[in-house]
């Protein structure tokens, strides 16, 4: 039996280029790429509390500038938090949406993956990343990650720093990058260690392409059902979902 996503194409192998969506809504960037025989189409905005308003306007602009139809995508990604709570549930409920309607996979991959993996594009020596998003509460979501042999690779599970510790993961040595807008948390210590930091730096949606287009092939596309926010443990209103 085929799977409902499945909308006539044979399975997608890694010499294949995939058509792909990519929406990442976590932050105050509301991020739409494109990628359309390995040409990347993308509309990165710095907006407050505009993502609901802008991002399917923002997709019609980039199917039409790639000159593509709704139903030649492969798959629609996004960004599945931690992050804005309103913010990731409009990213989830766009690539249901599309999903639902075209018959097509959706790749949930984790905000701080896709601010890791801005943080690889942005900075040549930024190999060893720590990526940080406040939340409502003042704790930290923090996720520490390693970029070699051309993929990022999680080195500790991603996890909600209390807003009463000060210290960074563990896992942070001298000479990693800290990025995204937590920096300010972890005060001196992070000068104190010789780190390199950006805190005013967001994830792309650019980013999520790369991530989400290795997941894709790889088969870790999942059905719209299934593509859901994860929450990290905190005293805030963000709860993991069961497993």
């Amino acid at each position: 039996m085929k799977p409902r996503f499945d909308h006539g194409r044979e399975p997608l192998n890694s010499v294949q280029a995939p058509t792909v969506l990519a929406l990442e809504t976590s932050t105050a960037a509301c991020s739409v790429a494109l990628l359309v025989g390995g040409t990347i189409y993308e509309d990165h905005r710095i907006v407050v509390r505009e993502h609901n308003r802008l991002i399917l306007v923002m997709i019609d602009s980039l199917i039409r500038k790639s000159g593509i139809d709704r139903r030649d995508l492969d798959a629609v990604a996004f960004g599945r938090g931690p992050g804005s709570f309103t913010g990731v549930r409009i990213a989830a409920g766009v690539a249901q949406g599309i999903s639902l309607g075209i018959g097509i996979p959706v790749v949930p991959v984790s905000s701080l993956a896709v601010l890791a993996q801005t943080a690889s594009a942005t900075h040549s020596s930024a190999v060893n990343v720590l990526a940080t998003l406040r939340s409502r509460a003042e704790e930290i979501y923090v996720g520490c990650y390693r970029y070699a042999a051309g993929e990022l690779r999680l080195i500790a599970p991603e996890s909600v720093v209390d807003a009463a510790m000060r210290d960074p993961p563990a896992c942070v040595e001298r000479d990693w990058w800290v990025v995204g807008d937590g920096v300010a948390h972890f005060g001196d210590t992070l000068a104190t260690l010789g780190c390199s930091i950006d805190p005013k730096l967001l994830p792309t949606a650019s980013a999520l392409l790369v991530l989400a287009t290795t997941a894709l092939i790889n088969g870790e596309g999942v059905d719209s059902a299934d593509a859901l926010p994860v929450y990290l443990q905190g005293t805030g209103p963000w709860r993991k979902l069961a497993d």
